[in-house]
């Protein structure tokens, strides 16, 4: 702590007396000069003497005590940080600097640590450290970085009282970085066509190779290779093989000496949709449900239905030949044989066995399903009868297997089964204590598939199958029609009619066991939970892909409550990441695939150059100093970079702790020195 002494004044008399006392004073001391009075002199002092009480001078003592200057010392832990040797750098040289800054005495220094997700905002971390620190305390900022800074060109003017800037650049000197580039990236697509991808490889700081292989894996599993030419944008035609999201992954092999592969592969998400749905409902007797098919699948616009009743009674026993029972002729050639593969989904409405349709041509639907196509029954009471389909080709796809001809006629209400409960078809649909009952249900058993509502004394009511590389679900009874009629307040009709459509012609959002996938945001990175409801085995794993490749076993355990198996686990980087269960394939995004910070992963010095310049700092590669850089402290005015050196600013500011203020001279001393004066001038003029 150092004292300071100031002069103050507290004059006893208003400051333009004195003023005027002054002038006329000097005026009359003016004219004893001119007349040559031997006291003029001395009349001047004692004036002056006079005019300096009037003024009543007061001694300040103030007492100092010197502050400690701040820097700020930036470390930044993005993710391009995490390439070697930058890490192993960070490793070495931090405690050593933390050790110098704690050796400085007059110097209070913060640690900011910069986590950068999608960007690295170095800019705005030192504005936010020195927010609450005076300019004239501050002593300059060390950045421990591997340079890559997005916010930087924006925040300049404001950066630019901060003190030196000092950057130490991890990383090495000329790396070479190849990025894979999407330049057009198409969201939808029809299913069954192709929809256009543009890509670009980018060799930096310059083209290594001229061409590059890239490898294409499709939505279906195939791979291809297209040797693409760098620095040039590529086009690829993507073929959409279903409805839902198409997966394409394109790789390209690394540079020589490439920095990382992180940014060396991307992933492409293709939403396909149908342009048209066709569906064929045959009915095979007029009932009271049949409009209610009819509409359900009129009231979507992108249905194309075709619809056909058999229109004889099933206890018409005339002998009017077949082929005049109809309105029109029913083209069953055209429709089984011919053009029976352009259909997505054939429903059969109370359909059985009379003659329509010859064996061969049920043959045809048979094997249209195990060849991917979808198929959809309604059983009526001819279900349990001679007349069955059971009792034809279909039988090797139908689930449902009839019991001993019983048709159970009673009141009940359909209920899910345990499958039921969690399967993507039925689960969550709207609550069953509110659904209306039905009457009628044909007496199965469920000789494969799995059964997701139970009907008449827990009978299986809704069966679904997978068959070939098709699906079936089959309906026990033919009285769905009193929940779209609303009967004792209805039922799910609608949603469940769509999601069971949805999923016979596999649509990915609606595949049972299918993961269930979140990314949730975290002050060091991202985690990604993971759930699959339902009951758990005890060993059950999934395959994560990371965006640079690599890969990792996951362990999915049960819950508390038993109803559903989980993990969770931190993310490395942001990007698209691969998730592989069960046979399935699954994507999500972690931050923006597409971020700045993996743009370009080579470290730099040119971003963060102009504010070190501006500033009077340095820019320092550690693989230059290994040991690190010695820091001093150095004058506001002087250099604060030098070979090997930085330099943090000594600002020297202190605070006033205390203050003493007294009278310069007591009264009696300017009272004898104005007497003292006088005398001498009459003396001087006397003789």
């Amino acid at each position: 702590m150092t004292e300071h002494l100031t002069i103050d004044f507290a004059p006893l008399i208003p400051i333009e007396l004195i003023g005027v006392f002054g002038a006329l004073g000097l005026i009359l001391c003016f004219f004893a000069l001119r007349g040559k009075s031997k006291g003029w002199f001395w009349r001047f002092l004692s004036l002056a003497l006079l005019l300096g009480a009037l003024a009543h001078p007061i001694a300040q003592h103030a007492l100092l005590q010197p502050v400690k200057d701040v820097a700020l010392l930036l470390v930044d832990e993005s993710q391009s940080q995490n390439l070697p040797p930058r890490k192993e750098q960070m490793a070495t040289l931090l405690p050593k600097l933390r050790e110098t800054l704690n050796a400085q005495p007059d110097l209070e220094w913060r640690e900011i640590r910069v986590k950068g997700r999608d960007v690295t905002a170095l800019g705005a971390e030192m504005l936010q450290g020195f927010a609450d620190v005076a300019p004239e305390r501050r002593a300059g900022i060390v950045a421990v970085t591997d340079g890559e800074a997005h916010d930087i060109d924006g925040l300049m003017p404001q950066l630019g009282n901060l003190g030196p800037a000092h950057v130490l650049l991890t990383g090495k000197r000329g790396e070479e970085d190849r990025r894979l580039l999407m330049t057009e990236v198409p969201h939808y697509g029809l299913v069954g066509q192709t929809v256009t991808l543009k890509f670009q490889i980018i060799d930096k700081p310059r083209q290594q190779t001229e061409r590059a292989l890239v490898t294409l894996r499709g939505a279906d599993g195939t791979e291809r290779t297209i040797a693409a030419a760098v620095g040039k944008e590529m086009a690829v035609d993507l073929p959409l093989a279903h409805a839902g999201d198409n997966i394409f992954i394109l790789s390209a092999e690394p540079a020589p000496n490439d920095l990382s592969l992180a940014n060396n592969r991307a992933v492409v998400k293709v939403r396909g949709v149908r342009e048209r749905l066709r569906v064929l409902l045959v009915s095979g007797e007029p009932h009271p449900g049949e409009r209610s098919w009819r509409n359900l699948l009129k009231s979507d616009p992108s249905v194309d239905l075709v619809h056909f009743t058999i229109l004889r009674s099933p206890q018409k026993m005339d002998s009017t030949p077949v082929h005049e029972l109809a309105l029109i002729s029913f083209p069953v050639r055209e429709l089984f044989e011919e053009k029976l593969k352009s259909f997505d989904l054939i429903v059969f409405d109370r359909f059985r066995k009379q003659g329509m349709l010859p064996m061969n041509y049920l043959d045809n639907i048979a094997r249209y399903v195990e060849e991917g196509g979808a198929f959809l029954d309604a059983s009526g009471p001819s279900y349990v009868t001679a007349q069955s389909l059971y009792r034809t080709p279909l039988s090797r796809i139908l689930p449902a297997e009839p019991v001993d001809g019983a048709l159970r006629e009673e009141r009940f209400v359909p209920a899910l089964a345990e499958a039921g409960k969690i399967h993507p078809v039925t689960a969550r649909l709207e609550t069953a204590d509110h659904w209306g009952p039905w009457y009628r249900q044909t007496e199965t058993k469920a000789a494969r598939g799995q059964v997701l509502m139970t009907g008449a004394g827990g009978l299986p009511l809704l069966v679904l199958d997978r068959v070939g590389k098709g699906r079936v679900a089959q309906l026990t009874s033919d009285q769905i029609w009193l929940w779209a009629h609303g009967h004792e307040g209805g039922g799910p009709h609608v949603e469940l009619m769509r999601r069971l459509a949805h999923w016979l012609m596999q649509e990915p959002e609606l595949e049972e066991g299918l993961l269930q996938l979140s990314v949730v945001e975290e002050n060091e990175g991202y985690r990604l939970v993971i759930k699959r409801p339902g009951g758990a085995p005890a060993q059950d794993s999934a395959a994560l892909t990371a965006p640079d490749g690599s890969t990792q076993d996951i362990a999915l355990t049960p819950n508390e409550a038993g109803d559903a198996a989980e993990a969770s686990v931190a993310l490395a980087a942001p990007g698209m990441y691969q998730l592989h269960h069960d046979g399935r394939e699954q994507i999500i995004a972690a931050g923006n695939p597409d971020a700045k910070e993996l743009q370009d992963l080579r470290a730099t010095g040119d971003i963060l150059r102009p504010l070190a310049e501006a500033s009077g700092g340095g820019i320092f590669w550690l693989a230059d100093h290994p040991q690190g850089v010695e820091i001093r402290r150095t004058a506001p005015r002087a250099r604060h970079a030098g070979d090997g050196w930085l330099g943090l600013r000594r600002n020297g500011q202190s605070i006033v702790a205390g203050m003493k203020a007294e009278e310069l001279l007591p009264a009696w001393a300017w009272v004898v020195m104005i007497a003292a004066t006088a005398m001498l001038a009459w003396r001087k003029e006397g003789k």
